[in-house]
């Protein structure tokens, strides 16, 4: 190639002397035509050619998301074109699980997504490691949490105890802004034992779910029977009293201030020291059957009274069957007061 530069600049100093001597120029255009052509046959490739480009793959790579694309995993990310970023390489359904991809494969795919690797050069090991990024929560942190989570759920302050929490496992979770919501237990509270979902969230989505084996006692102020209550006695204040007890199983419809039994109706023969719970109890009737009534019936602008008899017994707020003794005709109404029942329009 010298060479021929060097013949091109010999001819063109040559034809120029050739000028000042008033020989004729085109005498050698011929000549000077072939070199030139020949000098452009070189350079032109020379011009045109560029080393390929290359898209460099470490061994190991961390991504953030399920889905595993090529954009994801190459250091140099901004040699490729757009439509190769997007190439889809695999999943990694849970966080901290791994993914292993080799050099045949990745062509393999490329090729499947009509990418041919035209002046790019592929440099990564025979195999490549990713792994989803994540967070680790410990099973003590998760306790942890279920701990504080009872603690602010039981609906006494003082005299509860948690004598058991147990979490399964670990957590692995995808990174991001983390929260957690403590379900309900299936028995409807937290004393006793039994097994507490909770969710966690990352990102305001749902991403986990685990439970906490929990067992838990209270200490807590119920209402107990103080003497000897047979079926039908109407519970009065010397009858009951308040005592600390301790479950590990609270039972359903218990009291913690007498006065929410006092003047109530025995169902049953109770003994003393048993815990007074609503199905022990009943309200006394404030109407019985065969009771005179005044019947009353009202709307915004009109009030009717009527005399009535009530056909069964009545607590207040209860609908019982009374008769119209002017019309004899049986109707329903709720119970008012002792001496007073209202029809429902």
């Amino acid at each position: 190639m010298r060479r021929i530069i060097n013949n091109c600049s010999d001819l063109l100093k040559y034809s120029e002397t050739e000028k000042q001597r008033g020989m004729g120029w085109w005498r050698y255009k011929d000549d000077l035509a072939m070199s030139v052509f020949i000098l452009s046959l070189v350079l032109i490739p020379l011009a045109l050619y560029s080393a390929p480009c290359v898209i460099r793959i470490p061994a190991k790579v961390k991504v953030k998301t399920a889905m595993v694309r090529l954009g994801d995993i190459v250091e140099n990310v901004d040699v490729l074109p757009p439509k190769w970023k997007e190439v889809v390489l695999g999943n990694i359904a849970i966080p901290g699980a791994t993914l292993e991809i080799s050099k045949d494969y990745l062509r393999a795919r490329l090729q499947q997504s009509g990418i041919p690797l035209v002046n790019y050069v592929l440099e990564m090991p025979a195999t490549v490691k990713i792994t989803r990024d994540y967070v680790c929560i410990p099973k003590k942190e998760i306790e942890k949490i279920a701990r504080r989570c009872i603690l602010e759920r039981v609906p006494w302050k003082k005299g509860v105890q948690i004598e058991q929490i147990k979490a399964q496992s670990d957590l692995t979770l995808p990174p991001g802004h983390l929260s957690f919501q403590c379900l309900s237990p299936s028995q409807g509270n937290f004393i006793g034992s039994y097994s507490l979902p909770i969710v966690f969230f990352v990102d305001g989505n749902s991403v986990a779910k685990t439970w906490v084996i929990a067992k838990v006692k209270a200490r807590v102020p119920v209402v107990v029977v103080a003497h000897p209550l047979m079926r039908g006695n109407v519970i009065g204040e010397k009858d009951v009293k308040v005592e600390r007890r301790e479950f590990l199983s609270i039972p359903a419809g218990i009291f913690s201030d007498v006065r929410e039994v006092v003047g109530k109706k025995a169902r049953r023969t109770m003994r003393v020291g048993e815990v007074v719970t609503q199905r022990m109890i009943e309200e006394v009737p404030l109407i019985k059957r065969g009771d005179r009534v005044a019947i009353v019936a009202e709307s915004p602008v009109l009030k009717v009274v009527a005399a009535g008899q009530a056909k069964e017994n009545g607590c207040k707020g209860e609908l019982i069957k009374v008769i119209n003794l002017g019309s004899r005709k049986v109707i329903y109404a709720r119970v008012v007061d002792a001496n007073t029942v209202k029809v429902e329009f």
